[in-house]
């Protein structure tokens, strides 16, 4: 059910979705292995072996399901659909196709899916009956890695921070109550705010 397209999606805001995140996910790794990593870890061993090849195969397998599940066609064209219509199906006049229930026209694709979920912002595809398994199993990864890459820079953060307290995690969580409450002064605000532009 593979499609030939073109990778990158075609609206302006999808394909800024789908840069920042192939960008973002591999230089959260960059810094796990060229800041965090050296810090807990001064030589090479096998933990430092360990985490390398953990962080790939999780990277590896995002962008593997990421990838399949943009290039796996989730239309109702490549499937086998009746011409008579059958009780309870729809007749979509912009496909020309017949429509079993749970199959939705997506306007932004311009095609009929098939258990339809929603349309990915992310990869600029709908998510329906043929992709659904490669866009959960890399959620499911995403959702991995941020909590092992959480967890392990955790004490890295607060460390460089000052400790952990109620005040530090204010100032990490929302800044801004943060400056209103007294905990931070203006110009620590604004030192946060181009920490992260």
């Amino acid at each position: 059910m593979a499609r030939s397209r073109f990778i990158l999606p075609k609206n302006r805001k999808e394909k800024l979705l789908f840069l920042s995140m192939t960008f973002l996910i591999p230089l959260t790794v960059l810094w796990e292995f060229g800041i965090v990593l050296p810090s807990y870890h001064s030589e090479l061993s096998s933990i430092v072996a360990v985490h390398v090849v953990l962080c790939a195969f999780i990277v590896m397998n995002i962008f593997g399901n990421l990838l399949m599940a943009m290039r796996t066609d989730a239309s109702g064209r490549q499937s086998f659909l009746p011409s008579v219509q059958k009780p309870d199906w729809r007749y979509c006049y912009e496909c020309k196709l017949n429509s079993p229930p749970r199959a939705y026209h997506c306007y932004r694709c311009n095609e009929c899916v098939l258990k339809r979920d929603h349309h990915c912002m992310f990869m600029g595809c709908c998510i329906g009956y043929h992709n659904r398994r490669y866009y959960l199993v890399a959620i499911l990864y995403i959702l991995f890695g941020s909590s092992y890459a959480v967890v392990y820079q955790w004490q890295y953060c607060f460390s460089v921070i000052g400790g952990f307290s109620f005040y530090t995690v204010l100032s990490l969580v929302a800044p801004h109550l943060a400056l209103v409450f007294g905990y931070l002064s203006f110009y620590s605000f604004l030192e946060i705010g181009r920490a992260h532009v």
